[in-house]
């Protein structure tokens, strides 16, 4: 039953993401068409989740993980961004993005997360073939390339937020897109939130084997400390006590990674007015 209910939402979110201007309708026919797929994306992940609460032996909800082993550019790493916002994960990147970057939420809307994400990259790329000028030098166009990606890319991401913002927070918008009331959806989202950070919680059965060590651990160093005589002790804490304070100094010079800043140019106003264009949703095929 559940898959068919799955199914039938993603038929109609389908449909839904058809309405675009390049088949015919206006852009705010547009905007609602998307709001609407986001409504039942939503709406169909609380419906199920009330389905199996009352079921007897409701089954538990795990986060899962999912990577991509390439280097993104900015623009992309804020079309996964964007997506994950949409479904309720979690992105994480390694170096900002050069070294790849994962998703961890529900099964089914990590899928729907990455299909999105590379889907919106694609509608970018389009976005600035579209509007690149003609005439560019060499260095000029690569400029153009970056900084218009970035800011389209950008502004997708801050109205995936207040797309989902006005979602949690609106009775009125959370009412007509999903047909539960703000504070549902709030709590539908925060259920998700909690489930992406159990993910990194070690399971009961590793729980106990870390205990295990950690305590095999204290009292195999409570018997080596107690087979030390009271001047090796004080010599052997002052030599932790030493290592311990420059290891504290290590770590206030060290510096973390270097934040990717969005880079601006040319480019970015045609990149961020373009933005306001690209679709939000887009359903599994």
């Amino acid at each position: 039953m559940i898959g068919d209910e799955i199914a039938k939402a993603k038929a109609k979110i389908n449909k839904l993401l058809n309405m675009t201007v390049e088949n015919g309708c206006s852009e705010d026919e547009q905007e609602t068409a998307m709001a609407m797929a986001a409504g039942i994306a939503t709406r169909l992940g609380i419906d199920l989740e009330a389905a199996r609460q009352k079921e007897a032996t409701p089954a538990q909800r795990k986060a899962v993980r999912k990577g991509f082993n390439q280097e993104f550019k900015i623009h992309q790493v804020l079309a996964f961004q964007a997506a994950g916002q949409l479904y309720g994960c979690e992105v994480y990147t390694y170096s900002g993005g050069k070294g790849g970057c994962f998703f961890i939420g529900r099964e089914e809307n990590v899928e729907l997360a990455e299909q999105t994400a590379f889907w919106l990259m694609r509608q970018v790329e389009l976005l600035y073939k579209e509007h690149l000028p003609r005439g560019l030098s060499q260095s000029v166009r690569a400029e153009y390339r970056k900084t218009f990606k970035a800011a389209c890319a950008h502004r997708v991401y801050e109205r995936a937020v207040s797309l989902m913002y006005k979602m949690r927070r609106d009775n009125e918008a959370a009412q007509s897109a999903t047909g539960q009331n703000a504070l549902v959806v709030q709590g539908y989202f925060d259920q998700l939130k909690q489930e992406n950070q159990d993910f990194w919680k070690p399971s009961a059965e590793a729980q106990a084997r870390i205990d295990q060590r950690r305590k095999e651990y204290e009292q195999a160093e409570e018997v080596r400390r107690n087979a030390l005589t009271p001047a090796e002790r004080e010599a052997e804490d002052k030599v932790k006590q030493r290592e311990a304070k420059k290891a504290a100094r290590a770590a206030a010079k060290r510096k973390g990674p270097r934040p990717r800043t969005l880079p601006t140019g040319i480019g970015s106003s045609a990149g961020f007015a373009a933005g306001d264009r690209v679709k939000l949703r887009r359903e599994v095929q």
